[in-house]
């Protein structure tokens, strides 16, 4: 089993479901190490457990904090309620940027593995996780489609990339940032604010 780097943006009312699983998902996951990232009230919670890793979420990425986040969203849509999540995707892609190995592993803080999950194979080639497409996905091809000014072909036979967990490449990840807000025709400056002004007003908040 390859080991990789597990991360984690977490918020804190989810602490104690991580603490209380710490162990089950480092038996069930090729876990090297633990990254979690999440507000500095956090901190405590975890500082005496072993090989964990704490980051600031308001210092992995230069101009990126929920405040930030929550201030597009108002002035799209007059609300900030799913600021959160937004913000949490944008935190898995930017830890690219000081990951010092091939690849990472990011994890929904409320999944838990309920046995062994190999996410390489024997020839240390990584695995894709997807499922079943679902008419919600749409949105999440739209944007990409706009985004990298790309048309994805559906049919009957496409798969949704929507999933708890993906394990990260960090090199095309940094690329795919770095291909976004160098995309002149996007709304925005950084990778987070072009990706928030790629998404329609009507499904930003769904």
């Amino acid at each position: 089993m390859k080991n990789y780097q597990l991360v984690i943006p977490i918020v804190l009312k989810d602490i104690d479901l991580f603490t209380n699983n710490k162990n089950l998902i480092e038996q069930n996951l090729g876990v090297k190490q633990f990254v979690i990232i999440g507000s500095d009230d956090i901190k405590d919670y975890i500082d005496n457990i072993e090989n964990i890793i704490f980051i600031d979420e308001n210092q992995l990425f230069n101009g990126l904090d929920i405040q930030k986040i929550k201030k597009i969203l108002i002035e799209k849509t007059k609300s900030d309620q799913r600021a959160g999540w937004y913000f949490q995707q944008f935190l898995k892609m930017a830890y690219s940027f000081i990951c010092e190995d091939e690849y990472y592993l990011v994890w929904d803080s409320d999944t838990l593995p309920l046995k062994k999950i190999e996410f390489f194979s024997k020839n240390n080639n990584p695995f894709f996780s997807y499922k079943s497409f679902e008419k919600n996905d749409l949105v999440y091809f739209n944007t990409i489609n706009k985004i990298f000014n790309y048309n994805i072909k559906l049919n009957s036979e496409t798969k949704s990339y929507v999933v708890e967990h993906m394990l990260f490449k960090t090199e095309i990840m940094k690329e795919l940032i770095f291909n976004i807000e160098n995309n002149a025709e996007l709304e925005g400056n950084s990778f987070f604010e072009k990706i928030l002004n790629s998404i329609s007003k009507k499904h930003i908040n769904l």
